[in-house]
């Protein structure tokens, strides 16, 4: 196991005391996220969190516990370091933390949030290995395309965002499995793809990360289709990966300009 500085951190260990009032956890565990996390302001960092799945404070305690009973932290090791000599990436702390399942989508025992510098794993005691497995390879590979092209959060597009989540995407699929991808053929089976890039794309690419705009796009709304931005994303990357024959490993290595010169070219005639 590494140590708190890279590698995956002993979450477990944040609790000091016997103490489990919800007030004094969350304290505890805000001023440990603290270090991983400056950048956020502190009456910020657990709400971001907690909208993202993390449980509540009055389970939290014992959940963690149930999953350093799974070994989740040897599995997470695992995987991180098979990646990690693959994808010549960085080294990074990685910070695992049980999700709420109140907040989950039915079937979804994972969830993740990659930064420059740190990933965190929100998991459910009930995970399966290939599930996680799909989960450290997804997020981490947002850490290595960050490490060849780094993204200011303030000026990042959503044709950027969308060639992120392709990219971790069409990862997932080679290295663990198809049926560990969304299937986007059943969700989008009646769509017209020129009409979908015309609408929610085309005049789109620039909007900027942080604008309510690029959260519409990226996981739809009553207008916009469910998770636009992750399906225009995996279709750009898959049809470059085809015309071009890369695999996983070579595509995090082309630059943004190159998808979209390519994007452009797929959408010529739409």
């Amino acid at each position: 196991m590494r140590s708190d500085k890279n590698g995956v951190v002993k979450t477990y260990e944040w609790l000091i005391g016997e103490s489990l009032i919800p007030k004094i956890v969350e304290s505890q565990v805000n001023i440990k996220l603290k270090k991983f996390l400056p950048h956020f302001k502190d009456n910020e960092r657990m709400m971001f969190l907690n909208a993202r799945g993390l449980v509540n404070m009055q389970e939290f305690a014992e959940k963690i516990l149930v999953l350093k009973e799974r070994n989740v932290w040897k599995v997470v090791e695992l995987f991180y370091k098979r990646l990690q000599k693959q994808w010549e990436g960085p080294e990074v702390p990685i910070l695992i933390l049980p999700l709420s399942t109140s907040k989950k989508r039915i079937g979804d025992l994972v969830n993740g949030l990659a930064f420059q510098n740190v990933m965190i794993l929100l998991i459910d005691p009930n995970y399966s290995t290939r599930k996680l497995q799909s989960l450290v390879t997804h997020e981490y590979n947002h850490v290595v395309r960050l490490k060849h092209f780094p993204l200011d959060e303030k000026e990042a597009t959503f044709f950027e965002t969308c060639i992120m989540e392709g990219l971790a995407q069409f990862s997932v699929e080679e290295l663990v499995g198809s049926e560990y991808n969304i299937d986007w053929s059943s969700i989008y089976r009646n769509k017209d793809i020129y009409n979908l890039y015309n609408k929610y794309l085309k005049n789109n690419m620039e909007v900027k990360k942080l604008s309510i705009e690029h959260e519409k796009l990226l996981y739809g709304n009553k207008h916009i289709p469910e998770n636009f931005g992750y399906f225009i994303g995996y279709t750009i990357v898959k049809e470059f990966s085809l015309a071009n024959n890369l695999n996983c490993d070579q595509l995090l290595k082309v630059p943004f300009e190159d998808y979209e010169a390519y994007c452009n070219s797929l959408f010529r005639n739409a």
